[in-house]
Parts: structure tokens; C-alpha cells; sequence
């Protein structure tokens, strides 16, 4: 089965879902914190901890998409860091901030105002120009 592994990660808790190609939710994982703000090695630890599991008995070939959706991976060289611990991962890497992340599931690439009020408190607007 030909699967898209989705990571949303803030500053409470991890959440990773393996999805099918028809959008089907698998499997899902839920570990510790993932913003990378407030402590880079133990964030990516859950983060890699919730994919780690998600891949138990799948094949890696049939890894299409990791998207991570990760607070405070905009600041710095945070991206790239990211993405050096997921190098044996042969697939698409896309790596958002976790509002990039929500906004792009709840309005499906289209404009619109999100907020989050959370442990964070986000508001995104996108609107492209006509």
C-alpha cells in the first residue's frame, strides 16, 4: 500500500497520521511536544518516535510524502535541521510550521483566516491577490 505520513507538532503534543492515497487515516500516534523552540533534540525525538511507529510493518518504498507541520521550524536554519533526521526517508519532505499545516487541511489550499488558541495562540490570513 502506497501511503502520505503527516506530522502536526506543537508545543503540547505530536500527532502523526499515516493516510492511504484515498485520504483514509490508518494509523495515528500521539507523543510528547515537537516545537523545536523549546528543545530541539527532544522535540525531533517525539517526532521521530511517532513516524518511527507509523512505519512499523510498512514498507519504505511506499512512502510518497512526509509533511511535517512543526512549531517554531520557521526560526533560523530550523528546516534544514529538520531534515537532516529524516534522511532515510527516500520520499517527498515538506516541512511547514503547524499553522501552515492546519490552514492547508481545514481549507484545502484555498484562502481563509485560521486561528489557533491553544498552547499558542496563531492566527494565519491567506488571500492570494485576483
Amino acid at each position: 500500500m502506497e501511503y502520505i505520513i503527516s506530522v502536526d507538532a506543537g508545543g503540547t503534543k505530536t500527532t502523526a497520521t499515516l493516510y492511504d492515497l484515498k485520504g483514509k487515516s490508518v494509523k495515528v500516534v500521539t507523543t510528547g511536544f515537537g516545537n523545536v523552540l523549546i528543545n530541539f533534540e527532544k522535540a525531533v525525538q517525539n517526532i521521530k518516535m511517532a513516524v518511527d511507529e507509523l512505519l512499523e510493518n510498512q514498507n519504505l518504498k511506499n512512502c510518497l510524502a512526509l509533511v511535517l507541520g512543526i512549531a517554531g521550524v520557521t526560526t533560523g536554519n530550523m528546516k534544514e535541521r529538520v531534515l537532516s533526521e529524516f534522511e532515510k526517508l527516500t520520499c517527498l519532505k515538506l516541512v511547514i510550521n503547524d499553522a501552515q499545516l492546519a490552514h492547508a487541511a481545514f481549507f484545502k489550499g484555498n484562502d481563509g483566516l485560521l486561528t489557533i488558541a491553544g498552547t499558542g495562540s496563531v492566527s494565519l490570513l491567506k488571500k492570494r491577490s485576483a
